[in-house]
């Protein structure tokens, strides 16, 4: 599923760093210039996503954040911080679908880090 993602996200002009594990992907974002967007499952051996896009958006306020999981969004809905920046994608999915999350994913982010009036 993730070689797939990240195949639908280069063929749509996104840079791809594709990491195995939570903490795989938070020593990929301690390596990486800039990452711009996490993509995670929420229900993850080890880490959660849930916990993996915390630690990440400590380093990097800036991190827009979209979470898919086969279940219910109870998790996230028990992480305020998380539920004001994350976008939920339910799975199953299509492709189409994920692009259209990853742009909510983004604008979000952009919203999240607009000054407040």
């Amino acid at each position: 599923m993730r070689t797939v993602l990240a195949r639908t996200l280069e063929k749509h002009g996104f840079r791809v760093i594709e990491a195995s594990s939570a903490d795989h992907a938070i020593a990929c974002a301690k390596e990486a210039p800039k990452i711009d967007l996490l993509i995670s499952d929420v229900r993850m051996p080890g880490t959660s996503g849930v916990d993996l896009a915390r630690t990440l958006l400590r380093e990097n306020a800036g991190l827009a954040v979209l979470l898919m999981s086969g279940y219910l969004e109870d998790e996230i809905e028990g992480n305020p911080e998380i539920r004001e920046r994350a976008i939920f994608l339910q799975k199953p999915f299509n492709m189409r679908h994920l692009i259209g999350k990853v742009g909510e994913a983004f604008h979000k982010q952009a919203r999240a880090g607009a000054p407040k009036s």
